[in-house]
């Protein structure tokens, strides 16, 4: 069990993980009360399941990383952190084919229905210090309206002292996507992109944080409206335990203009 998007709707809470994909545990989205007592588990299209085939199928730790509330409160939009194998590469410090899927599960009958595309950009910066990891994926997402979305898309390479974190919000148009989930995979497939719009870059408040450091900031929500009625948006690092070295609980609280 891999937990990573969490949220709260109508007295239940909605929560998935990504399993673990190269010891054949699958990824989920649950339900639960606010006691944590277990209620429904959605049904995974079989796309999103590991398998023993190295040509299809979810990465390691690149499925369900991020969750919504549909803003016609019909089901939830999940999106997978990276490519499925079929659909394309993972992103590199090079330009690459590199989409994700965005899909559409409803509320009621607990099944995946209409699929979107996301393209990832590339990796941001090259590992350093003798380490080779480097990432880039969709680690949040909400809905704010319909068929528009607030995206988190976060690249991280290893051996920085400033935590190796590139993080950024896209805003972005789903209005004239493609529903792809018909598509067994999107190489070469004729399909329309969402669109996608920089919103903020992290990187222009970096100085500001603490010690300088861009955490691996993956959740995002929004908050209670300020007194002049503008939102807030509320941003999150996941600690990973502090497995790669010291992390911050970094929560970050934005402002949105009208």
């Amino acid at each position: 069990m891999d937990p990573e998007s969490i949220r709260y709707d109508n007295e239940t809470i909605i929560w998935t993980s990504e399993g673990n994909i190269n010891n054949g545990l699958k990824p989920f989205i649950r339900i639960a009360d606010t006691n944590g007592r277990f209620l429904k588990e959605m049904i995974l299209a079989n796309r999103y399941l590991p398998n023993t085939n190295s040509n299809s199928g979810p990465r390691n730790n690149g499925v369900f990383e991020s969750l919504t509330l549909s803003q016609d409160e019909k089901g939830y939009w999940v999106a997978m952190e990276l490519p499925l194998i079929e659909d394309g590469v993972e992103p590199t410090l090079a330009e690459t084919n590199s989409p994700v899927r965005i899909a559409f599960v409803n509320k009621k009958t607990g099944r995946f229905e209409k699929e979107i595309v996301y393209e990832l950009n590339k990796v941001e910066r090259p590992a350093i210090n003798g380490a080779t990891f480097e990432v880039n994926g969709i680690v949040g997402l909400i809905e704010y309206d319909i068929n528009r979305f607030f995206v988190l898309e976060r690249s991280y390479s290893m051996g920085y002292e400033d935590g190796g974190n590139t993080v950024k919000i896209y805003d972005v148009d789903a209005s004239k996507a493609t529903d792809v989930s018909s598509l067994k995979s999107l190489l070469g497939a004729n399909y329309t992109k969402v669109t996608k719009k920089l919103l903020f870059n992290f990187e222009t408040i970096r100085k500001d944080l603490t010690n300088a450091i861009v955490d691996n900031i993956e959740g995002l929500t929004f908050g209670p409206d300020f007194n002049n009625g503008n939102r807030s948006l509320i941003v999150i690092a996941d600690n990973n335990f502090s497995l790669y070295g010291p992390q911050l609980n970094q929560i970050i609280l934005f402002e949105l203009e009208k």
